[in-house]
């Protein structure tokens, strides 16, 4: 089918409805390619707020673990066998939380840059 200017308003309106379906149809292409970016763009900020939440967790729990032993260490002074049993106890839960921030985030599927700054990470230590 050519155009020409003397084309009867047939071959025009099939020529404009030819041209509108391909236009939606990269319109579609195109919104769906979009969609499926947020989507996966949604998923990574998902995994990285959820490793931020348990890293600022983990920072808090370690300034936890400093003030247990200070207390620990205040108690023994003192001689004081409750207080420093109280301050074991919460050393031992703030310990466990931050074990479970840690494993948090080891447990993640990260992009290889990520990935391998996790991988840098010391080991935990269980003394």
């Amino acid at each position: 089918m050519t155009f020409r200017a003397d084309a009867s308003i047939k071959k025009r309106l099939i020529l404009c409805l030819i041209v509108l379906s391909v236009i939606s149809v990269v319109q579609v292409a195109t919104a769906s390619f979009l969609q499926y970016t947020l989507y996966r763009n949604s998923q990574t900020q998902q995994v990285l707020t959820k490793v931020a939440t348990s890293q600022m967790l983990a920072d808090m729990k370690h300034d936890g673990i400093q003030g247990d032993v200070y207390q620990i260490i205040d108690a023994a002074k003192q001689n004081d066998a409750e207080a420093a049993k109280a301050a074991r106890d919460s050393l031992a839960e703030d310990i466990d939380i931050l074990n479970g921030a840690f494993a948090v985030v080891t447990s993640q599927t990260y992009s290889d840059k990520l990935a391998a700054q996790v991988a840098k990470s010391p080991p935990l230590k269980d003394d």
